[in-house]
């Protein structure tokens, strides 16, 4: 019989992934703690589901941020406001890519991969974080030429998904910010669906 284990989907928050926990709680607005020594966490999108995955022959996990580099996600932003600093204060697995502190609007971008024992349980994980959405109002907008199969979030305005499966991988970005006055952020949703596709494209051609 082979053994099953559960693997934390690319759709938590890149924090918990990055710490590598998981408050337990779910479903939109869930609070995931704090912690004045990590990036900001949102609570304006569900954080995801898990599923099982059969062990196997796995690919290697990704150093997110020695393999996109800040000038790399810079290049692609659409926040007027320039990002700083990336980092990874947990798992390497999560990247960070930050404003300076005492810019004049917030503006975050993640990105993290997640690697499977399988194209096939990859699939299935990018399809249950989909379903998740969806179970929570949340309509994916499909994306075309990245990855095996891929989608963007729009319907979250402040922080806005953009994921994909390519191979044994599970890719994701959020971009949130940014806001400088006004109700609603600065930076178009689909503006930033796009950068997540073209983030996502160059992550996908240096995977191993």
């Amino acid at each position: 019989m082979r053994r099953v284990r559960l693997r934390l989907s690319i759709f938590m928050t890149a924090s918990a992934v990055a710490l590598g926990a998981c408050s337990g709680v779910s479903g939109p607005g869930a609070s995931t703690g704090s912690d004045a020594s990590q990036p900001p966490r949102s609570t304006s999108a569900p954080v995801g589901s898990s599923i099982g995955q059969v062990s196997g022959t796995q690919p290697p996990d990704v150093d997110v941020c020695a393999l996109v580099s800040l000038a790399d996600v810079q290049g692609v932003s659409p926040f007027t406001t320039p990002l700083v600093d990336a980092s990874a204060p947990g798992a390497k697995e999560a990247c960070y890519y930050t404003a300076a502190v005492n810019a004049d609007a917030t503006a975050t971008v993640t990105l993290v991969i997640s690697a499977f024992e399988s194209p096939e349980l990859a699939l299935a994980n990018f399809h249950a974080d989909e379903q998740f959405m969806t179970d929570h109002d949340y309509a994916a907008e499909p994306v075309a030429g990245v990855g095996d199969i891929a989608a963007g979030w729009p319907g979250t305005e402040d922080e806005v998904k953009t994921e994909a499966a390519s191979g044994a991988y599970v890719l994701a970005t959020r971009f949130k910010g940014e806001w400088k006055e006004g109700a609603v952020p600065d930076v178009d949703p689909e503006a930033k669906v796009q950068a997540g596709a073209e983030l996502l494209k160059l992550a996908i051609s240096r995977l191993p």
